[in-house]
């Protein structure tokens, strides 16, 4: 990966089904597509907006010199490996969920930035929002 074309991503990770697994998986996978990775120490949260399980998150930093459509797809990709399906999603079931954050210093999902473990996240990363 040419260190001159890399751009900062931040990505929230968060799942209810097979939660601790699926995060480790979630992040060995990203391991393979970014450098420099960090994140935070998975915490439990409440759902929002949702009648289920409590929810693992994280917040993960990297490098990429991907587009933000291919990063994109490649989320997607990650959360079908974790066993995220549209079928577990009508449940409430969410084996993982990836939001791009920020890329190329674009903010994205803005709603979340609110919430309280992706704020105490940024905090732990060091990251200026």
């Amino acid at each position: 990966m040419d260190e001159s074309s890399t751009k900062l991503v931040i990505l929230a990770l968060g799942a209810n089904v097979s939660a601790e697994a699926n995060i480790a998986k979630a992040l060995g996978l990203l391991q393979e597509h970014l450098s420099s990775i960090r994140h935070t120490q998975p915490i439990w949260t409440t759902p929002i907006g949702l009648q289920t399980e409590d929810f693992l998150n994280c917040i993960v930093q990297g490098q990429c010199d991907m587009a933000y459509e291919e990063l994109h797809k490649l989320t997607k990709e990650i959360e079908r490996e974790c066993g995220d399906t549209a079928e577990k999603r009508k449940n409430s079931e969410i084996a993982m969920d990836i939001d791009i954050l920020l890329h190329c210093g674009k903010k994205y999902h803005r709603q979340d930035w609110k919430r309280q473990y992706i704020k105490e996240g940024m905090e732990r990363l060091k990251i200026e929002n």
